[in-house]
């Protein structure tokens, strides 16, 4: 039995999205078109408004509503462990960001961290990313590329998932292209304040890019190579002279700055990045995920005709300065990977977040490419006169048409980030038991079904952050209801990873969970059911050592007799404790 997505409705924002694009190919008509209009400037940045716009509706999408789940438990585990001193000087066994779990910490200790709180840096980044990127294609290469290249970022369902993921990779990304960007800009800058400015953000975004995910350090540190490169051509010796100095002064501060952040955790805690080293490698099975991922395609022919388009539009770009310096950067790191060997690399999905500034230069391919190809069309078979970025509508029908987001984007979806959804956008590499659910046996769901999408809320236990051990997404696309985690620990468990929050422990402010320890927490965040399933899966031996049976009898103890029960789960009315 394969896991069934159903339409009920939810797909809302998805199918606006179509709408939008539809009326943003209208705008560019005349924003694009010399004739059209002589204010083709202020059509070009209306167009990039409704991108945005477009961009931010699907990242925002039932954000709030989002369960904590997966890697974004590291730093809750780091806090829960260690000091932000402790944290300082390591890597953790399982990554969890330095940076980010220092600010996790300090939100935890002032305000109260909440999933929100965690997702809300990555948002930013990922707002940002969608505005200031296109802003500088333009200025490099015009509207026409630019306006494409933003639509094309506004619905890539990757840079959609890890804008709304409490994982550094929004950031990274940003901080990352912020870096080349500078330090062009330091490197011709004709003034001596656009060369301190330009400078200091170039090493301020740089060493923060590496802080926060060490992989980095090829990419940010690529500039240099290219600079080295432009040192050797000039004959000009003035130039020369001042490049040597400019050189010499960046990668001075850089180097500076990046041991004052990261010297101790290398020094004190060298093995963490050693055990996951020197054991897997990429092959042609995660080139091919990564494609699929890359361009935003669940089905081979979209991937294939967007990697086709792709092919033009790198000689159109080719010569801007920030496209030599982004393709050394992506150089470097592959072989960084190659000769590291990180745990899990050959899965693709860890394989394009190494590589996850590449996906906004392919993107920016795309575009290209679609206006190359129409050029040449214009050119040879006198079509498409004036409007060569109707070409555009090819790929993106093929986005929309093959989009994971259809899945995604469904209400309700208080799972988007397990690995249901990330995992592998062909859904036909999801584990076999992902794909065939055991969950679906109960009637309890079905009965759940029939009512109004999402009017209730269910919180089920057991709770894994591992999302191939939390049925959590076919549980809602087959109750079509909000199913959140009840929490078990201070109820009849006190080790589960990923429930090791004290129920007393006010520096945690989670609202998408509750502990089973308080049944009024449970009536105000508005939780109707509390299931119990007996048909959980377990985790390997020394992983877990919570005693199941014994966790069920606390149930019947606490609570009574169950609402419902049938041989799969048992399930109380939150309104009948």
């Amino acid at each position: 039995m394969s896991l069934e997505i159903r339409d009920n409705g939810g797909c809302s924002v998805f199918y606006l999205t179509s709408a939008l694009s539809k009326a943003l190919l209208t705008t560019l008509n005349f924003s694009l078109s010399p004739q059209a209009f002589p204010h083709r400037e202020k059509w070009a940045w209306a167009a990039l408004v409704l991108i945005v716009a477009l961009g931010l509706a699907l990242r925002l999408d039932q954000f709030i509503e989002q369960v904590l789940i997966e890697d974004e438990w590291h730093s809750v585990h780091q806090i829960l462990r260690h000091s932000s001193a402790e944290m300082f000087r390591t890597f953790g066994h399982a990554d969890y960001s330095i940076p980010l779990g220092l600010l996790y910490a300090w939100i935890a200790d002032h305000v109260g961290l909440s999933e929100m709180l965690m997702r809300a840096p990555m948002m930013a980044a990922g707002a940002l990313l969608l505005c200031l990127l296109p802003w500088y294609i333009a200025r490099k290469s015009g509207w026409p590329i630019a306006l494409l290249f933003a639509l094309f970022l506004a619905i890539s369902p990757l840079l959609i998932s890890y804008s709304r993921m409490a994982r550094p990779y929004a950031l990274t990304v940003l901080l990352g292209w912020f870096a080349h960007a500078a330090f062009l800009r330091c490197w011709t800058a004709t003034t001596g304040r656009q060369v301190l400015l330009s400078g200091t953000g170039y090493v301020i975004s740089s060493a923060l890019a590496v802080w926060l995910h060490l992989i980095m350090a090829p990419f940010v540190a690529a500039p240099f190579l290219w600079g080295l490169w432009q040192f050797f051509r000039s004959s000009d010796k003035g130039q020369r002279k001042t490049w040597l100095l400019r050189g010499v002064a960046l990668a001075t501060s850089w180097g500076v700055v990046l041991a004052a952040l990261i010297a101790l955790p290398l020094m004190n805690d060298w093995a963490s990045l050693s055990v996951k080293s020197g054991t897997d490698l990429p092959n042609w099975e995660t080139l091919k995920g990564a494609l699929y991922f890359w361009t935003g395609s669940s089905q081979a022919w979209a991937m294939a005709l967007c990697v086709l388009l792709m092919i033009p539009g790198i000689f159109s770009v080719c010569r801007l300065p920030i496209i030599q310096t982004g393709l050394v950067g992506i150089a470097l790191t592959l072989i960084g990977i190659l000769l590291t060997k990180p745990a899990w690399v050959f899965n693709p999905v860890t394989f394009v977040r190494y590589l996850l500034p590449l996906l906004p230069l392919l993107l920016l391919f795309l575009a290209a490419g679609c206006l190359k190809s129409g050029q040449l069309l214009q050119k040879k078979l006198s079509l498409l006169q004036g409007k060569e970025w109707v070409v555009a509508v090819i790929p993106l029908t093929a986005m929309v048409l093959a989009s994971p987001l259809h899945q995604t984007l469904r209400t309700p979806n208080s799972n988007s980030l397990d690995y249901y959804h990330v995992f592998d956008f062909r859904p036909w590499f999801l584990p076999l038991h992902m794909r065939t659910p055991s969950v679906r046996s109960s009637p309890f769901w079905d009965q759940r079904a029939i009512l109004p999408a999402a009017s209730e809320r269910i919180s089920v236990a057991p709770f894994s952050f591992e999302s191939d051990k939390w049925p959590a997404t076919p549980l809602e696309i087959l109750s079509k209801q909000r199913i959140t985690p009840a929490f078990l620990n201070g109820f009849c468990n006190h080790h589960r990873l990923g429930e090791l929050l004290d129920p007393g422990d006010k520096r945690f402010r989670f609202r998408n969970a509750a502990f089973l320890t308080d049944v009024q927490m449970l009536r105000d965040r508005r939780i109707d059911w509390i299931v119990w399933r007996k048909d959980f899966l377990v985790h390997k031996p020394g992983w877990d050592t919570t005693d199941m049976a014994a966790c069920e009898t606390k149930w019947r103890t606490t609570f009574g007799a169950p609402d419902y029960e049938d041989n799969f789960l048992m399930a109380y009315r939150v309104g009948n404790l």
